[in-house]
């Protein structure tokens, strides 16, 4: 018997079980409603369980017409923000000679329909809220395509890895789907969604969390939500 989901346990289906409910905050959802993230009713019913035990959600049942909605997006977020952690996703650190590294980054996947890559953390942040300078990249590459992917860009940009340091980092995603939802193109280049930005900035070394609310107060100026697309 599967145990029962918790909140605080981020799965890459459980990531994506949170977008869909931030995609449509007022919405009533019912739990055949998350079949489109692949996501069987039973795990479903389990994790908005969990979800409303912890004050997140609200359940209506009602037999067939059961439904559930979302309390709050800021404290959905709130609580992902608390237990996530970007360790969780697997760093491969590299040197390169290319004196920018993210033109070349862009110039090697231009042939791609969509680019394999999202930008993340300081790298794709700037390009929307500028705040720290750094000259690291960041960039997730798609889980289903990593190796393949990885190997072309060491080859391409003449990287060598390294285990300290670095000139760019790529990231195998933890959440191999969740990651990728929402990316956009932002002056030419793939970057994750601003919530996937805030997530990963939150409790990232560096000025990470400066960098975060930076960004979450631009998007306020701008009267964009963090979890808009």
């Amino acid at each position: 018997m599967r145990e029962k989901q918790s909140p605080t346990q981020f799965t890459d289906k459980v990531a994506l079980l949170f977008l869909l409910l931030l995609s449509d905050p007022e919405r009533k959802w019912h739990v055949h409603d998350f079949r489109r993230e692949g996501i069987s009713m039973g795990w479903a019913s389990e994790i908005l369980s969990a979800l409303h035990d912890s004050h997140l959600v609200e359940r209506e049942y009602r037999g067939k017409f059961s439904y559930t909605t979302l309390v709050s997006p800021q404290r959905l977020i709130g609580t992902w923000t608390e237990r996530y952690s970007f360790s969780m996703n697997r760093q491969y650190s590299f040197r390169s000679v290319q004196k920018n590294i993210l033109s070349e980054l862009k110039t090697a996947c231009k042939k791609e329909k969509k680019p394999p890559y999202a930008l993340t953390l300081h790298t794709g942040a700037n390009l929307l809220a500028p705040y720290v300078k750094s000259p690291a990249v960041h960039a997730y590459l798609e889980a289903k395509s990593f190796g393949r992917t990885l190997a072309f860009l060491k080859k391409a940009l003449d990287l060598r890895q390294v285990m300290d340091g670095g000139t760019i980092h790529f990231y195998e995603p933890f959440c191999k789907e969740a990651v990728f939802k929402n990316t956009r193109i932002l002056r030419g280049f793939r970057v994750v969604s601003n919530l996937q930005l805030y997530l990963d900035l939150f409790h990232h070394g560096l000025r990470g969390y400066e960098h975060s609310t930076h960004l979450k107060h631009t998007l306020e100026e701008r009267r964009i939500s963090l979890w808009s697309k």
